[in-house]
């Protein structure tokens, strides 16, 4: 990856890119254990819900399997219901 995309970002910000420009089971499950992972606020290891759309980087075996054993429930949300559950992307 070129160092200069991340020219500006916030300090401890990390980029990532794939051969083919989309997002890949490598670099989600990258995001899950350097990012979300770290960000989770003391949970001791009580179960946290992630919901996420059913694109095929998010559902593989291994992404699941890790979500289980670090206590991450997810939940992939329905298809074509974007415009019944768009509220979700409505920061606070």
């Amino acid at each position: 990856m070129n160092n200069e995309l991340m020219n500006g970002a916030t300090p401890g910000a990390v980029g990532a890119v794939s051969d083919s420009g989309w997002s890949n089971t490598k670099i989600f499950r990258q995001y899950l254990t350097d990012h979300f992972l770290k960000y989770i606020p003391g949970r001791n290891n009580d179960n946290v819900l992630l919901l996420l759309d059913g694109h095929k980087s998010h559902v593989a075996v291994d992404i699941i399997e890790w979500a289980q054993e670090h206590h991450i429930i997810i939940h992939v949300l329905p298809a074509h219901t974007s415009h019944i559950l768009q509220p979700l992307d409505v920061g606070c």
